[in-house]
């Protein structure tokens, strides 16, 4: 049987059959793969015209023909944004593709689906060396906006600051993650780590900051609400959590290229 060649930022590898699924969900082409050197810096090539989403990111690209797709997250300028009235909602994704076959673009978003933005309050951000522009999206499905593109570069969700406004001030919740993170033991003393991000936000975005820590795989969706308090409980005397409760902020990292909500910690004494 034929294998599926891929590159990721670390080098080549070959995915063979026992390693790679295809489903066919939506329309989309997903793959879904062995993730074996973690990095949200991939190259992919589509085999001919079609929908192909991303089981890493999210990102759909339809494409008209056969092409080669190169995408990486990159860092906000925060300063930027804010001159435009705007806020990241979302990774900021570097796209290329020397055939210029990408024809649509459909982006994930953190938005509930019983309260999905009108419009004008959700937009996709195009930046290029000669500046930024606002795309205005053709459709805002329950997990996706999409939008046509002509040329690619940076592409990335931001919110109106008015949307931004509306989340502190309705408590409307946006669609969550919640992710474990085991530490290697040092004195006797373990550590877990819990995260509280929007669901749109990689998985191997957060995995590659984390070490040698280990990723425990839980039922992690969760709905969240901005600038609300959470904290985490704990029967067992011998935990110690840090802090004991944490507020959200919906502040961008710019160092991380993403948004992450809460960072919580559990001692294992």
């Amino acid at each position: 049987m034929p294998s599926l060649q891929c590159w990721w930022s670390h080098g080549w590898f070959l995915l063979f059959p026992f390693m790679l699924s295809v489903l066919l969900l939506d329309s989309y082409m997903v793959f879904v793969c062995r993730l074996i050197l973690p990095s949200v810096s991939c190259r992919f090539r589509c085999p001919g015209p079609g929908m192909f989403q991303c089981s890493l990111t999210g990102l759909v690209f339809v494409v008209d023909q056969e092409a080669e797709l190169l995408y990486s997250t990159v860092q906000w300028d925060e300063s930027l944004l804010q001159s435009a009235g705007k806020m990241a909602a979302g990774p900021l994704f570097n796209i290329h593709c020397p055939e210029d076959a990408v024809c649509e673009l459909h982006l994930p978003h953190c938005e509930a689906e019983d309260a999905l933005p009108s419009e004008g309050l959700l937009s996709v951000v195009h930046i290029t060396d000669d500046g930024m522009s606002f795309l205005k999206p053709l459709e805002i499905t329950h997990s996706h906006v999409i939008v046509k593109v002509s040329h690619l570069s940076a592409f990335g969700l931001v919110w109106l600051g008015e949307m931004l406004q509306r989340l502190l001030n309705n408590k409307k919740p946006i669609c969550g993650q919640l992710l474990l993170f085991l530490r290697p033991p040092a004195r006797d003393i373990q550590i877990l780590d819990v995260f509280l991000m929007p669901s749109n936000l990689p998985l191997s975005e957060v995995a590659a900051q984390q070490d040698d820590a280990v990723y425990i795989k839980i039922s992690s969706d969760c709905k969240l609400i901005v600038d609300q308090r959470y904290s985490v409980l704990s029967d067992l005397e011998d935990f110690k959590i840090q802090p004991e409760v944490s507020q959200t902020s919906i502040r961008l990292i710019i160092n991380n290229s993403c948004f992450a909500l809460i960072f919580i910690k559990y001692l294992l004494c």
